[in-house]
């Protein structure tokens, strides 16, 4: 093959996608591949997935209570126990939506031992009929699936 700058003969030197000429050292071709990019380009938006935990970890995280951030992995542990409870349990209780953050945060509180001033609902009636079904949730199969040899008492 002759090089076209140098108009030598060479049989090149091949490097990725190029071919060098030995003699003057200038590319004589290169054959570029252009590889399909992995990140999946769309306009429709991403789908969210709805996390309770998530939103229960960023509730106690914007109370900023010291105490309660010091046990944030235990106390979040105990709210996927009751969170499994009640998917499982669901005929037991007659509530549609899960239970209300200020109260689940309150009972996994009292269950750790934990001592502090936390929020309620203002509707105290309420509450406490939240914190009953959630001390019933406790004796169900699933609690004592989810929590296996930890116990709690509420």
């Amino acid at each position: 093959m002759e090089c076209p700058s140098c108009k030598k003969q060479t049989c090149g030197i091949i490097d990725d996608n190029h071919l060098w000429c030995d003699k003057c050292g200038t590319a004589i071709r290169s054959q570029v591949e252009f590889l399909p990019s992995y990140q999946n380009c769309h306009n429709a938006p991403r789908q969210q997935i709805y996390n309770r935990r998530k939103r229960f970890m960023k509730y106690i995280q914007s109370l900023a209570i010291g105490p309660v951030l010091t046990n944030i992995h235990a106390i979040l542990d105990l709210y996927s126990s009751f969170e499994f409870a009640w998917v499982v349990h669901n005929n037991l209780s007659k509530r549609t939506y899960f239970y209300a953050k200020p109260c689940m945060l309150k009972v996994c509180c009292q269950m750790l031992q934990i001592d502090c001033t936390l929020p309620g609902l203002k509707d105290k009636s309420r509450e406490r009929d939240q914190f009953r079904e959630l001390k019933e949730m406790t004796g169900t199969q699933a609690w004592f699936t989810s929590r296996g040899c930890r116990s709690n008492e509420i």
